[in-house]
């Protein structure tokens, strides 16, 4: 056993000498013939107003309404490129049925990834949730079918409602097709829909600010 183990030892040793000793730094990068800036209408921000306690279900989820915003993304030079959303607030998002304009819902139970967080109360409480849902895609004056896919995935005709995790892109497709559209300019319509936790959950006590934000980033085709 002595001499089996030494005979061991002695090759690990061998081995590690032999082994190179370097590595390997690669610089990436990709010059790209247009840059593109996004916008949203009304400086970004989704106003609820004022929303009064007492006019909340005790025990119920309280759909709040929903608000139109506009994604504009410009470019210097035709272009393709999509944008993915990601939730800064995540850890505050609680999972609720939240209902858009025309009835449909996102259901955290289902796709937990396509609702954001709204913002916790004084005693760490979360709020609710809200959702984004791309109504139309209008590159350069023309209405277009938006199409999304998440990372590894292939296009498809989107949903609408986006995805709160940074790991889908959503674009404009060319025509009828999955392929994504060059633009100079393109126009997202979006709505968001929001609703809260019953009042009794809650429990506030005090003036309580809706939190949720987001951070849209663009992505070259």
């Amino acid at each position: 056993m002595k001499k089996l183990l030494l005979v061991a030892l002695i090759a690990a040793a061998t081995s590690s000498a032999m082994a190179a000793p370097t590595t390997t730094l690669q610089v990436k990068g990709t010059l790209i013939m247009s840059a593109c800036v996004p916008n949203l209408s009304n400086g970004g921000v989704v106003d609820y107003g004022n929303i009064g306690i007492g006019g909340l279900s005790a025990t119920d989820t309280n759909q709040i309404g929903t608000k139109d915003i506009t994604l504009t993304i410009t470019c210097d030079a035709p272009a393709k490129v999509a944008f993915t959303m990601m939730d800064d607030r995540s850890d505050s998002l609680h999972a609720l049925e939240v209902e858009t304009a025309d009835g449909t819902s996102s259901t955290s139970a289902s796709a937990v990834s396509k609702e954001f967080g709204l913002g916790k109360t004084a005693n760490n409480v979360n709020i609710g949730a809200y959702n984004v849902r791309v109504l139309d895609a209008i590159t350069d004056g023309t209405s277009n079918a938006y199409i999304s896919k998440s990372t590894g995935g292939a296009w498809a005709v989107g949903s609408g409602f986006q995805s709160s995790t940074g790991d889908a892109m959503t674009t404009a497709a060319l025509g009828a097709t999955v392929t994504p559209v060059a633009f100079t300019t393109g126009v997202f319509p979006m709505q968001i829909s929001a609703a809260i936790q019953g009042a009794d959950v809650l429990a506030i006590s005090d003036d309580t600010i809706l939190d949720g934000q987001a951070t849209i980033s663009l992505v070259y085709l």
